[in-house]
């Protein structure tokens, strides 16, 4: 092999190498398997509303719930040790209840996809750092096979803000600030050019408040990853992926309210076990190219 084939090699292994030790795998594990998480610790889970679920339901230990309302699910049920529940309204389960559910590590799942989303270094970014649209449409283009969004909040008024990529894309946003999503009016959240909801992930950071509120007619695609939040939805609304949110804990509750008329179809975030490279694996690879490149100019200005 010539000196010069030897130098295209080792850059090649140079690249392998880096990318495997330090990409970082983002995915929800078992929590990903529900169309509806919540808890532990949700000090109040009421559906008062006329709620409609095509997916499995996961209560955490030490959860309370109240179907106040009109609430069918299209699927299993599986509470945690330690899950109340309180019946006043009209509930259908069409699959089996599963008591005493070992959920632990669904639950260290979505804790460590939640830190995991928000340490990934954004590839783009929105003026202000925030979108907000009232009567306003938005589009937000996949740079690459995943594109991370960093935002203080999402808040729609009769707006559609559109998510586009391929069906090999994915997106994580992640939401910062305290307000979160708030969604009003006429709002949606749409996706274009083949991406789909198993290839979008929300994950809003806020801790305590009412970082989720929505509200009117909305659809929405993607999975929403909210653990230390109160959610609060009222009007009609239609969630195409999944929601897992009220991760409290012996001290800190939070509340799920849903008191209009809710859809969920499961489609759940998909890109489990996909190599995220990390910013230093491009520095780490010019490192070692450097060197290579470097060592290759010095034999070729020795003699023959």
């Amino acid at each position: 092999m010539t000196s010069r084939n030897q130098t295209w090699c080792l850059l090649a292994a140079v690249f392998v190498l880096s990318i495997s030790a330090s990409a970082t795998t983002l995915t929800l594990g078992s929590a990903a398997n529900y169309a509806l998480f919540v808890g532990p610790y949700m000090n109040s889970f009421n559906m008062a509303g006329n709620t409609t679920i095509y997916g499995d339901i996961a209560i955490g230990q030490n959860s309370s719930y109240n179907w106040a309302g009109t609430f069918t699910d299209h699927g299993n049920l599986f509470d945690a040790p330690g899950v109340t529940g309180l019946t006043s309204g009209t509930v259908s389960i069409t699959g089996t209840t599963t008591t005493n559910a070992s959920l632990g590590t669904a639950v260290s799942n979505a804790q460590t996809a939640a830190t995991t989303a928000a340490g990934l270094a954004a590839t783009t970014s929105v003026s202000g750092n925030i979108i907000s649209l009232n009567s306003a449409n938005q589009t937000i283009t996949a740079t690459g096979t995943q594109t991370v969004l960093d935002v203080s909040a999402i808040v729609i008024n009769d707006g559609n803000l559109t998510l586009s990529g391929t069906s090999n894309d994915i997106f994580v946003v992640n939401i910062t600030g305290s307000n979160g999503i708030a969604m009003s009016g006429s709002a949606n959240i749409l996706l274009s050019g083949g991406l789909t909801a198993s290839d979008v992930l929300f994950n809003v950071e806020a801790s305590g408040g009412n970082a989720i509120s929505i509200a009117g007619a909305e659809v929405i695609n993607g999975t929403i990853l909210a653990l230390n939040t109160n959610v609060e939805l009222s009007g009609t609304q239609t969630l195409n992926g999944a929601l897992i949110s009220g991760f409290g804990s012996s001290s800190v509750h939070d509340v799920l309210q849903e008191s209009g008329a809710m859809v969920i179809n499961y489609d759940g975030f998909e890109m489990g076990g996909t190599p995220v490279p990390e910013p230093g694996t491009i520095t780490l690879f010019a490192l070692g190219a450097g060197a290579l490149i470097a060592r290759r100019r010095k034999m070729d200005s020795k003699p023959e």
